[in-house]
């Protein structure tokens, strides 16, 4: 059985993922784990976007594993993203809930010990049927990480979210539990797919970040809460594109490392920081064919630290 599997509509939950990794694999980070060495498909030196466009046909054409039940039951961490009926964001709730249930159905029969649904999105529209119809699993959510932006911030906050996720029952109750007139609530309906369809191209993505800013430039904002796992991706451009815009550093708030604490705390048995046992492998897997080399080559990007330390597969979820 797998011990946990990430899943989201797309790359968002990589920084989940990267955030995992880091807290339950801090003893291992100074050494390589010398199986890796079995494992040619790493993208290295940093060119990881060459790597992923070349490399995808090859693997579609010959894939480099035919046991994918034996895979999968080796793999600590399975990361799935249902690329091929992203974005989810702009949605009907109704058809939201459809596909999450669908995907996680072929998760569930594989197994697995938590359920981490990186997405603001699903969480919102599906995570209390979801924790009823796996009662034998930790099933963990998302949310905008509010809370801590309001306490700690005096000025003004700025709130983006794709529209389904401002929309939800959800959303209200936090935002009626801690939100006031200092929130700014930003519906961003593009935004998840440019950073999926863009991430590496840095400079597409702080321009474009920066137009959504514009309009904000005169409003004292002291915090900007990323309410979408994808925008926690590209923090770097959030921070230029603020720069860029505002003239001064802004706080940004995402809830990456409290969803990873959390997995932490739930799984059972129990792990503590340090053990690197769910973090040997992980198998990245999706619903568009092909686009799990591409999610392993931005994992990479995102957690450079990690290449060479836990082995990577290519598990196939029908």
């Amino acid at each position: 059985m797998n011990n946990i599997v990430i899943f989201d509509s797309g790359c968002g939950g990589l920084g989940v993922l990267k955030e995992l990794c880091l807290l339950l694999g801090k003893e291992s980070r100074g050494r390589k784990n010398p199986n890796c060495a079995k494992n040619d498909s790493v993208a290295r030196n940093g060119d990881f976007r060459r790597r992923s466009v070349s490399n995808i046909r090859d693997h579609v054409e010959n894939p480099p594993f035919r046991d994918n039940q034996a895979l999968l039951a080796q793999s600590g961490v399975i990361y799935y993203g249902d690329t091929a009926n992203a974005p989810y964001g702009s949605k009907p709730q109704t058809e939201i809930a459809a596909l999450a249930k669908s995907a996680a159905d072929k998760l569930y029969k594989y197994g697995f010990k938590a359920l981490v649904v990186a997405c603001n999105t699903v969480t919102g529209a599906v995570i209390e049927e979801l924790r009823s119809r796996y009662p034998d699993a930790a099933v963990i959510g998302a949310e905008p990480a509010l809370k801590p932006a309001v306490v700690t911030k005096e000025g003004k906050i700025l709130l983006l979210a794709t529209p389904a996720t401002l929309r939800q029952e959800k959303f209200t109750r936090l935002y009626e539990q801690y939100g006031d007139n200092r929130i700014i609530l930003s519906p961003q309906k593009d935004l998840a797919f440019i950073i999926e369809q863009n991430f590496f191209d840095s400079a597409h993505i702080t321009r474009y970040i920066a137009y959504i800013l514009a309009p904000y430039e005169r409003e004292d904002i002291s915090g900007i809460v990323l309410g979408c796992t994808h925008y926690t991706l590209v923090k770097d451009c959030f921070a230029e594109a603020l720069h860029l815009i505002f003239k001064r550093q802004i706080a940004i708030f995402d809830g990456n490392l409290g969803i990873a604490r959390r997995t932490a705390d739930l799984i059972n048995p129990p792990f503590s920081a340090g053990q690197a046992s769910l973090v040997q492998s992980v198998g990245f897997a999706s619903s568009q064919q092909g686009r799990a080399y591409v999610y392993r080559d931005m994992f990479f990007r995102l957690a450079p630290e990690l290449e060479g330390k836990i082995i990577v597969d290519f598990p196939e979820i029908f």
